[in-house]
């Protein structure tokens, strides 16, 4: 790394050293843990902000939590209070989940409801 290759260059001579490592992670990915992390970290970050004198007055009633689907490139999220998603193993837009045990949260989402 001392400037005389373009990054194109470095790129070509790294790649076949590291193709080993990505070819073995090129598998099915369950993004469903991921973006549980994802909300987790949210919903903690927005209790942190509420409990902050930075907080208004009127706090907003929901906020967007993201797509527990698991599907890669999901990118919908789903309006909720954090007492909604605190109560709730996962968290699936309305278009992503079973309707026939999700409980609907207006036309923004849903919560899915874990089957016993």
């Amino acid at each position: 790394m001392d400037g005389s290759r373009s990054p194109h260059e470095t790129l070509a001579a790294a790649e076949p050293s590291f193709a080993p490592i990505l070819d073995a992670n090129r598998g099915p990915v369950d993004m469903r843990p991921v973006r549980r992390w994802e909300n987790d970290v949210f919903a903690a970050n927005v209790r942190s902000w509420l409990a902050s004198p930075d907080a208004p007055a009127e706090a907003p009633a929901a906020y967007a939590f993201a797509c527990e689907c698991g599907g890669r490139g999901c990118s919908a999220q789903v309006e909720l209070t954090l007492a909604d998603y605190e109560s709730t193993s996962q968290v699936i837009a309305t278009e992503h989940g079973p309707r026939d045990w999700a409980w609907p949260l207006g036309s923004v989402g849903t919560v899915r409801i874990p089957w016993p």
